[in-house]
């Protein structure tokens, strides 16, 4: 890390996500087995990164002389000696402890989130537009009775593949520091030729408050004919959110779609955060059961961490002699299965039995603890 200003106050989560082991799913997708050292709620202050297609492992080990670690990169040691010594494998079997999440997702349907979008049923006619929604280029249409419960749905007709049909809506959103926005709805297709992709889906452009744009983040549909088909997309902005551009778009493909129900939620300012890309719910602080602050681990350009193994908890994180640490916010080695969409679960006494983990005992560090090696 050297001396460069990456670390911020009040670092205080060390983090490793990635996918649980899957026999029954060889062909799913897999997430990244990242480590994490981040700010409360959800800065990142630095990352380090390991193949999904591999076992991950280190190069970074502690010496016996004074807890300080060796070998690797200097500008990650102390992130990788942060959580040395606490390796994973998958259980063999038994069933899962209950315990609840260190770190709650968050999701759009919950109580930190807002509707932000304007007739999205498309209920609301004015002038035979949907109210709310602009036609862009050769526009659409309103099909009264089409909807998906016998109301009203936009509908959009290309008979040539040429032309560009689209309703569009402007959302001010007005962030005043990034927030997670879900878009998701519905649409029907009838011939739609070609293979899926963004010119058939609900498609967005955002304006950041910076003046920056960022252009097509999109949920796509699938083409040929097909009944009522939903699609979702979480955003997840690196900067705020000025103004969000919603488009229900057929443009160069021939064919037809219907869409409805179509809705924005933005997590709300108020108990929602992001983390580590993930939009979680920020959690309350909870008094520290740690009675002592276990080992100490030490790296050469300043950072000591205490970790207190029983308890999976970070009892202490210094930056030259500056107190880091956040009182009873989740800390120590955090786990999510990206694949499922988990939450967030801590270690207890080395096991996280909600997603299957448990820690390896190796010989020689089972002769030290009395422990059984594995």
């Amino acid at each position: 890390m050297g001396r460069s200003g990456a670390f911020v106050r009040k670092a205080v989560l060390v983090c490793a996500t990635g996918r649980a082991s899957d026999p029954g799913a060889s062909d799913a997708p897999r997430g990244d087995n990242r480590v994490s050292i981040c700010t409360s709620p959800g800065r990142v202050v630095r990352q380090s990164h390991e193949s999904a297609h591999r076992p991950a492992r280190s190069d970074y080990r502690l010496s016996t002389k004074g807890n300080r670690m060796t070998g690797g990169s200097p500008a990650a040691k102390p992130l990788i000696g942060a959580v040395l010594g606490l390796a994973i494998a998958a259980f063999s079997g038994g069933e899962a402890m209950a315990l609840a999440p260190a770190v709650r997702v968050w999701t759009a349907d919950g109580e930190c989130a807002r509707e932000v979008l304007l007739n999205g049923g498309f209920e609301q006619i004015k002038d035979d537009k949907a109210l709310g929604w602009e036609p862009v280029e050769h526009g659409y249409s309103v099909a009264e009775g089409a909807g998906r419960d016998g109301g009203t749905a936009i509908h959009c007709r290309n008979d040539d593949g040429v032309a560009r049909l689209a309703a569009r809506q402007l959302i001010e959103l007005n962030q005043t520091r990034p927030l997670a926005v879900v878009i998701r709805g519905w649409s029907r297709a009838e011939n739609v030729d070609g293979d899926p992709g963004i010119d058939y889906s609900l498609y967005t452009d955002r304006l950041h408050q910076d003046g920056s744009w960022t252009y097509g983040q999109t949920a796509n549909f699938s083409t040929g004919t097909h009944a009522w088909e939903y699609r979702e997309v979480t955003i997840i902005p690196a900067k705020p959110i000025k103004t969000l551009a919603i488009h229900a778009l057929l443009r160069g493909y021939s064919g037809q779609a219907w869409f409805d129900d179509i809705s924005v939620r933005e997590m709300s300012t108020g108990g929602a955060g992001i983390f580590d890309t993930v939009p979680i719910r920020v959690p309350e602080p909870q008094p520290d059961t740690a009675k002592s602050a276990g080992v100490t681990t030490t790296t050469p350009d300043g950072l000591a961490m205490g970790y207190h193994r029983p308890t999976g908890r970070v009892t202490s994180l210094t930056l030259d002699g500056e107190d880091l640490v956040v009182a009873g916010v989740p800390s120590g080695f955090l786990v999510r299965d990206v694949a499922a969409g988990s939450h967030i679960y801590a270690f207890e006494h080395g096991n996280c039995a909600p997603l299957g983990l448990a820690r390896i005992i190796h010989e020689s560090q089972a002769r030290k603890t009395g422990e059984t090696a594995k």
